[in-house]
């Protein structure tokens, strides 16, 4: 049970040759790698599984006739939406099909190695076939209109459910692949930036409701607080346009809350006035 085999009693001849037949599921290797000893390589062609010709003299015992075999290997997972952005995939957080996935490396060979493919209706994308290697990287493109979420999360519950794509370059680092390795935990969390905005209106009849009219505030100060789902504190200001209108841009998800500054000579009026849809209500605390 150890590989090994023999040929015994066998006459003189100039011209043997031994054939291997290949393991179910199994791959032949390089032969006669360069600066390995005879004793050490494969002697295989890896196509056809036969041996260059031994000559066989009186005595002769050759004991370097052999053949080595590997289980090509596997990279892949998931590209996911990181709906809260925390680096880590949560239940109910989508993959995203069509995301182009590269695979570079050089393999123990010194081929160089550069796959690509895209992902599927789950978000999921595989790389198989894979010969032994030590640096194996993937490159995961930016979905259009969204940003690489955090990577290597040291929340996250393990390795398998995070990040691992760098959110500049979208490159990982390095795996190594070794005969029958089949990596599945190489993923990629993806978001779309939010917004918070809208309108701050002079209310004509206090009613707390904006009503056909009433017409928007221009250069009224705005500030926005809060800390994202990174723990970053996040603090920006603004000012509304000439049709009352502002806007922050680019929030990665987190907690938040909109500060107006009460222009002058006037007062805020009711907040989340009863009965008023949330989109014609003003939401600001008088009291603050």
């Amino acid at each position: 049970m150890n590989g090994m085999y023999m040929f015994g009693d066998l006459y003189p001849a100039p011209d043997y040759k031994v054939t291997f037949t290949q393991p179910a599921g199994m791959t032949a290797t390089g032969k006669d790698a360069a600066g390995v000893a005879d004793d050490m390589d494969s002697d295989v062609d890896p196509t056809t599984g036969m041996t260059d010709a031994y000559e066989l003299l009186s005595g002769d015992t050759i004991l370097t006739v052999d053949a080595g075999y590997l289980t090509l290997g596997k990279i892949g997972d998931l590209v996911w939406e990181d709906l809260n952005g925390d680096g880590e995939q949560d239940a109910g957080e989508p993959g995203i099909a069509g995301v182009s996935v590269q695979l570079t490396g050089t393999d123990n060979l010194g081929n160089a190695v550069n796959l690509s493919t895209t992902t599927d209706a789950g978000g999921m994308y595989m790389f198989g076939d894979l010969w032994p290697a030590p640096d194996y990287k993937v490159t995961f493109t930016k979905p259009a209109g969204m940003t690489a979420t955090v990577q290597d999360d040291p929340d996250a519950s393990g390795d398998d459910t995070d990040s691992d794509a760098d959110e500049t370059s979208g490159m990982t680092g390095t795996y190594a692949i070794n005969s029958g390795d089949t990596i599945l935990t190489v993923d990629a969390g993806f978001l779309t930036l939010g917004k918070i905005g809208d309108y701050v209106w002079e209310d004509y009849d206090t009613d707390g409701q904006q009503d056909a009219g009433e017409p928007g505030l221009e250069n009224v100060s705005v500030a926005l607080s809060g800390t994202d789902n990174q723990g970053n504190p996040v603090n920006q200001s603004t000012s509304t346009d000439a049709s009352g209108m502002y806007m922050f841009g680019d929030l990665w998800p987190g907690d938040y809350k909109v500060t107006f500054t009460t222009p002058a000579d006037m007062n805020p009026t009711t907040a989340n006035a009863a009965g008023v849809p949330d989109e014609e209500d003003s939401d600001a605390d008088p009291a603050m």
